[in-house]
């Protein structure tokens, strides 16, 4: 991604943001799908001893057993409490949900506000990015749990004043450069209804090297806007290859980013699920493309952004895909091989073949 020239649109968009936040927050709201276009409540999740204050969580297999758990991130308490209550984890065991974060090692007390899954270390389980106030946090499985990584791998803004203070929202993982590497972008905004008068906020980018570390190249490619940003979605809006960014604020119009770095290779691939779960929520999907090998998971609703289905994948020079496998959410798989790359591709479930 050196010398890399991203092309800054301004949308004519506007939006509004309301002036009060709820206060003091509420617990998780679980509903079960009846399947007639109707919900039935279920037992809301008290994540702590009294009601949190959350905008990010997702459903996510962090296991790989077939069922959903749910990650759910808090923020700074909005009833007094000057630091956030720890995030929780809820494993899911055949529907009984068990929040078990202190075990796992992902009980971090952070303000938490967006969050991004890839399978970094490609053992098999998912890892989390998320931002905070503050350095960005990689959680990256170990077998028995995660550990928290990202200042390790080097996800600390350079450009932003105090690193420590600094404000991430929305996040991505993305290979942008289509090296077969991935990148990490963050929208960074101020704390909203925040008394901090120190925080610093500047949207970040982060190229990602072969030994797994990454390098702030914000102020090189003149990526780090100082307005307030929260939301951002990733997807090829122009079609060549290359994903882009849509970056947006609560307080005027969006910004869109355009990659044109399209001399890698890339497969884009869409998932038609099962017709009980039509947009393949939970799959796992894994390339293997030369000496690029990479896995990640279609997620559901994470944050403040949300990005298309189709996911992207750098293949760095390889001229051909080696091997695609693909795990459904209900256990079935498949395999495909020998495929040629720089063009999209689209999959069905087994059950839609049929």
């Amino acid at each position: 991604m050196a010398g890399l020239e991203w092309i800054s649109e301004t949308c004519q968009l506007t939006n509004s943001c309301p002036e009060d936040l709820p206060n003091p927050g509420s617990p998780v709201l679980l509903f079960q799908n009846n399947g007639d276009m109707s919900f039935t409540p279920l037992e809301p999740l008290l994540v702590y001893d009294e009601p949190g204050y959350s905008v990010a969580l997702t459903f996510t297999d962090r296991e790989g057993d077939g069922d959903m758990d749910l990650l759910v991130l808090q923020d700074q308490g909005r009833n007094g409490r000057t630091e956030a209550p720890p995030s929780a984890f809820y494993r899911n065991d055949a529907g009984l949900l068990t929040n078990d974060a202190p075990e796992v090692n992902t009980n971090l007390t952070i303000s938490g506000m967006g969050m991004a899954t890839w399978d970094l270390n490609l053992d098999g389980l998912l890892d989390y990015c998320m931002t905070d106030t503050g350095p960005i946090h990689c959680l990256i499985s170990d077998g028995q749990g995660w550990y928290d990584a990202g200042i390790a791998m080097g996800l600390v803004p350079e450009d932003v004043g105090d690193a420590e203070t600094w404000s991430g929202w929305s996040i991505e993982l993305e290979d942008f450069d289509n090296d077969g590497i991935l990148d990490v972008a963050v929208a960074g905004g101020k704390p909203t209804g925040d008394t901090q008068t120190n925080a610093t906020y500047a949207d970040a980018i982060f190229q990602g090297k072969e030994d797994g570390t990454f390098d702030d190249l914000s102020a090189e490619i003149g990526f780090g806007d100082t307005r307030d940003h929260f939301g951002m979605a990733a997807a090829d809006f122009d079609g060549n290859g290359a994903t882009d960014l849509l970056i947006g604020t609560s307080y005027g119009p969006p910004s869109r980013w355009s990659s044109p770095c399209t001399e890698g290779a890339w497969t884009q691939i869409t998932l038609r699920g099962a017709p009980e779960n039509s947009s393949a929520i939970g799959a796992t999907v894994e390339v293997e493309a030369g000496a690029v090998h990479l896995r990640r998971e279609l997620s559901s609703t994470r944050a403040l952004g949300q990005s298309l289905a189709p996911l992207h994948f750098g293949l760095g020079s390889a001229t051909q895909i080696d091997r695609i496998l693909i795990r459904w959410p209900d256990g079935a798989t498949t395999e495909l091989a020998d495929l040629p790359s720089r063009r999209p591709l689209t999959v069905s479930h087994p059950a839609r073949n049929n």
